[in-house]
């Protein structure tokens, strides 16, 4: 229910961003309108470790109803702004800090109750972004298009407080493991696999956030309506619906890592092989699906290969130092989608080629992602043969076990004997 109208919502700025740059609201640079999704996903993320501070202090549901009640200032003040640099400070800074406020705390509580099925649980609960995201893509573009943008925003919000603040009233908290509540840890930043965790986030946040946020605008490129556009937006989050616990289950069955490393491969090939080609509104459609119940795995994954690398004590520090590094990627990848993108030609309304860099910047991030984790996945079965213990254990003592690079170079082609 969190990730329905945290991440969900979140994806409904496709919606609000393609209807910014189709009747050109703002005389302001573009690069603003992206600024604003970057800061809304972003921002408040570079500070999980402030925010994992917080939590330990006053307690996970203080900090989210906080959130929640940010989430619904956002929507309701960026409803009566006038002026885009007051939208980017309420739809996107305090956008951005409301949603962290909610959603960081939220993503370290389902691995802490679960260790055989832990993949599975968090792609289940990940799924919920993908009906979110269904729900907010159709249901704010329908309002866009009958009264206005304003109102769509002041239903988002009462939508999304409503929500969440129901389930912040059903969270439990495991507390038989005390994690360490420090904002930054001398032996995570020394950690090799933490910063190959840190590289595949960056690389697939950057294609991640480009793809969801212009997929809209790129339907419209093609000749089609606004309503078509939302509906191919939403097949991103059907996709993330109906594929995302099917990603857990084959990461329980195969490994989180060996799963991710495939999955993020087989974007970057379709991003490169089919958004490229796409010229009509089928193929769009099929994109839209394939990519989005695929591309979103890392968000329910993250927590834990994190979990998996440094153990329960280090996890909630290592979450946090990882997600500053996710929320400058997020931050920077709207306005390098804009960048990229291809303006129209003289006389011409539409132009299918402006996505062409766009597609195949998304295709070698993805792909370069998929090589990350490729590497992190040797050096886990190297450190496992290493440790001699159970790799699935949570104890965190593998963390301080380190890895000659020939181990890890050897492994690259092995079949661990643990899940990885």
């Amino acid at each position: 229910m969190i990730a329905f109208s945290t991440w969900g919502a979140n994806s409904g700025f496709a919606i609000y961003l393609a209807y910014y740059l189709e009747t050109k609201l703002f005389t302001d640079s573009v690069e603003l309108y992206a600024l604003i999704g970057g800061c809304a996903v972003g921002l408040g993320v570079i500070f999980s470790p402030v925010i994992t501070y917080l939590c330990g202090v006053f307690g996970i549901r203080t900090v989210m109803t906080i959130g929640a009640f940010l989430q619904l200032a956002t929507n309701l003040c960026a409803s009566w702004l006038v002026n885009l640099w007051q939208i980017v400070l309420s739809q996107g800074v305090l956008g951005g800090f409301s949603l962290a406020l909610v959603a960081m705390p939220a993503m370290t509580i389902t691995p802490q109750w679960f260790k055989k099925r832990r993949t599975l649980a968090s792609g289940i609960g990940g799924a919920g972004s993908g009906a979110g995201g269904i729900v907010y893509n159709l249901a704010m573009s329908k309002i866009v298009e009958e009264f206005s943008y304003r109102w769509a925003l002041r239903a988002q919000g009462i939508m999304c407080f409503v929500t969440v603040c129901i389930a912040i009233s059903l969270i439990r908290v495991r507390t038989a493991v005390k994690p360490e509540l420090r904002l930054f840890d001398a032996q995570v930043a020394r950690n090799f696999g933490a910063w190959l965790v840190i590289l595949w986030i960056i690389l697939a946040m950057f294609g991640y956030v480009v793809l969801m946020y212009n997929l809209a605008d790129f339907t419209k490129s093609l000749g089609y309506s606004s309503h078509q556009a939302s509906v191919v937006a939403a097949m991103v989050s059907l996709g993330a619906l109906v594929f995302r616990p099917c990603v857990g289950i084959c990461s329980d069955m195969f490994g989180v890592t060996t799963v991710n490393m495939v999955v993020h491969f087989v974007v970057g090939v379709f991003a490169l092989a089919m958004w490229i080609p796409c010229r009509n509104y089928a193929t769009a459609l099929i994109f839209g699906l394939v990519v989005g119940g695929l591309m979103g795995s890392l968000w329910f994954s993250v927590g834990v290969i994190v979990a998996r690398i440094g153990g329960l004590r280090k996890f909630n520090v290592f979450f946090s130092m990882v997600w500053v590094f996710l929320g400058m990627a997020c931050m920077a990848s709207p306005v390098i989608g804009i960048r990229l993108k291809s303006e129209l030609p003289a006389g011409l309304l539409v132009d299918p080629d402006q996505y062409r860099n766009v597609a195949i910047f998304v295709g070698c991030c993805y792909i370069g992602s998929a090589l990350s984790l490729w590497v992190l996945r040797a050096w886990i079965i190297a450190r496992d043969e290493l440790s001699g213990a159970e790799s699935e254990s949570d104890n965190g003592n593998e963390f301080f076990i380190r890895v000659p690079a020939r181990n890890t170079i050897r492994r690259l082609f092995a079949k661990g004997s643990k899940l990885v």
